[in-house]
């Protein structure tokens, strides 16, 4: 804190798909990264890639195995060498060769089929902005560890309806099946942003 203020962490997170496979999340310390089918049919993965994009560095590229077939509403978790997971085909992969799938302040996760055609995506974004300590208190918190950014053990506010991602009727979290979505979350809050308006539907990751 510096002269009344406080540093938040503001994560966005843009998605879109254009088939039945969704990047449904991403671990934002480079663990893993997760894909969800969406439809009541399976579908092939053979030859479809997985391209991590950290700012401005070079993608890293998964490739997966031959005849991987992606189960109508399963998931599949691609884990990076040093993330932890353990390998259980289908449903859990480890990149034995990629101790990281990398991280930072801007990450976009790719699915291109066979044909080399963008299938889905996933772009998130990671800043720090400075606020008066007694400006909406309820809505942010302030920054941490790298803990503070993991999506899924953390209090997630919608920016767009000020309701927590999972509160009954509010935002949802998974990925989304179809068009382009952008929401803005802010870290750590247990209230809703006063003051706004709730719209009837938020989707939210």
């Amino acid at each position: 804190m510096v002269g009344g203020s406080v540093t938040k962490t503001r994560i966005s997170q843009n998605a879109s798909a254009s088939g039945r496979v969704t990047v449904d999340e991403v671990d934002l310390e480079g663990k893993f990264i997760r894909l969800s089918n969406k439809a009541d049919e399976d579908q092939s993965l053979a030859n479809w890639q997985v391209k991590r994009v950290v700012g401005s560095t070079n993608p890293i590229i998964y490739k997966f195995p031959h005849k991987f077939t992606l189960k109508a509403g399963g998931t599949v978790t691609i884990w990076a060498a040093s993330g932890g997971g353990t390998h259980n085909p289908p449903t859990d992969l480890v990149w034995k060769n990629q101790s990281s799938w990398g991280a930072g302040d801007l990450l976009q996760t790719i699915l291109i089929n066979a044909n080399g055609e963008e299938m889905a995506m996933r772009k998130v974004t990671r800043t720090l902005f400075h606020e008066d300590e007694d400006d909406d208190m309820g809505a942010h918190s302030t920054s941490g560890g790298d803990n503070e950014y993991n999506l899924r053990s953390r209090t997630v506010i919608c920016d767009s309806c000020g309701q927590t991602a999972d509160r009954p009727g509010g935002c949802g979290s998974g990925g989304l099946p179809e068009g382009l979505g952008g929401h803005t979350f802010f870290m750590g809050g247990n209230e809703p942003r006063k003051g706004r308006a709730k719209p009837e539907n938020c989707s939210v990751m």
